[in-house]
This record gives C-alpha cells, structure tokens and sequence, in this order.
C-alpha cells in the first residue's frame, strides 16, 4: 500500500492516527474514548496516548459529555476531518484501481463470500 502510505506521509499522518481518526468518525459525534478503543479493539487506556497526541495535532477535540460529565467526548476537528477525507479519496483511487475490469457481479459476490469468511473467521475467534 505504498499509495496509501504516501498519502498518509503527505498529511503528516501515521497509520495508527488514521486508524484513530477512522474510528472516531465511524462512532459519530457522541462516542467516547471508550466506544472509540472497543471499535480498535484495545483498551482505553492503551488508546489515551494517542488521544493526546491527536489533540496537539488539532485532529481531535475532546469536550464534556453532556449525559455524564465524568466522560469526555471525543470529536473530529475540521482538520481531522479534511484529512481524513483526503486518505479516504486516495483509498478510493486504490480500490478504483483493483477492480477495473472486473464484472460488478463477480466483484458482489467476491464481497460476498470475503465478508462471509470475514465473520466467520471473527466468530471462530470469539469461541476460541
């Protein structure tokens, strides 16, 4: 993914920030560093540094929870929000380029069967 890479060198982001960002957005506007480090699959605290950091970039902002005020809630910044939208163009670029010339019903199913692998691998995992 060496594309990916120099679009993520180009904004000054790592992949981990990336990921962060990612699944910042994916929460919505009410997530929680809780909610955020379960989509990462890590603990909370294991998610605080990068928090920080992604805060002294101006990527993230985090502010009081209006439900709970021992929560803080963690938001995109238009920054982090353009730039994730920039990665997320490029991504597109790339899988634009992996499928071209492949027939949308070979690449439906195709998605089809990976996402069925996919759960199943995740289910197999959970019982293990």
């Amino acid at each position: 993914m060496e594309c990916l890479d120099s679009t993520l060198s180009e904004l000054g982001l790592t992949q981990s920030t990336f990921d962060l960002l990612s699944a910042i957005n994916a929460a919505g506007e009410n997530a929680s560093q809780a909610d955020v480090a379960r989509r990462l699959s890590i603990t909370p605290p294991s998610l605080s540094e990068s928090v920080r950091n992604a805060v002294k970039l101006g990527l993230i902002e985090q502010i009081p929870s209006s439900i709970d005020a021992r929560v803080k809630v963690i938001r995109l910044t238009f920054l982090g929000k353009e730039k994730l939208e920039r990665v997320v163009h490029s991504l597109n670029k790339i899988e634009e380029k992996c499928v071209n010339g492949v027939n949308q019903l070979d690449l439906r199913v195709a998605t089809k069967v990976l996402r069925q692998a996919t759960n199943n691998l995740s289910n197999f995992l959970a019982t293990s």
